[in-house]
């Protein structure tokens, strides 16, 4: 199985950027505080257009 996957640690969050949540056309990132989470992970068809705007590079798809 494949899934989108957010290393909290290496994102900016909402203060500085937020570009995945503009950019998802299914809109699975969701703000949570200052901190961007992704909500329904299993609804992304893995387009990796976050994973292409993500300027920290912290969002991947990963392989189970």
């Amino acid at each position: 199985m494949v899934k989108i996957v957010l290393n909290q640690d290496d994102c900016n969050g909402l203060e500085a950027c937020g570009e995945c949540i503009d950019t998802c056309p299914l809109e699975i990132f969701k703000p949570y505080g200052d901190k961007i989470v992704i909500e329904h992970p299993d609804e992304c068809i893995i387009c990796e257009a976050c994973v292409d705007i993500c300027p920290n590079q912290c969002i991947s798809v990963k392989s189970d």
